[in-house]
């Protein structure tokens, strides 16, 4: 997101871009013993509103019908926390 200015960490003033949006999400290489929801743990926390549900549709494609049934190896693509 742009913003107007603004004053950077210089302290110069002008139009700055936000880099935090343009951070989409981030990988994760499944372990022996990972399930969706330990990973989503890992990722945002027990309170958080991200769920392993979030991850499963980041990665559909990759894992299939069933959400348990990552596999070792597997690259799944963690999206950023809500």
């Amino acid at each position: 997101m742009e913003k107007e200015d603004k004053l950077n960490d210089r302290g110069e003033k002008g139009k700055f871009i936000d880099p935090k949006p343009l951070i989409t999400s981030q990988t994760y290489t499944v372990k022996a013993g990972d399930t969706l929801s330990a990973i989503a743990v890992k990722f945002y926390g027990k309170d958080s509103d991200s769920t392993y549900q979030d991850i499963y549709e980041s990665n559909k494609d990759l894992i299939g019908d069933n959400p348990d049934q990552i596999k070792i190896g597997m690259v799944l693509k963690i999206p950023r926390k809500k």
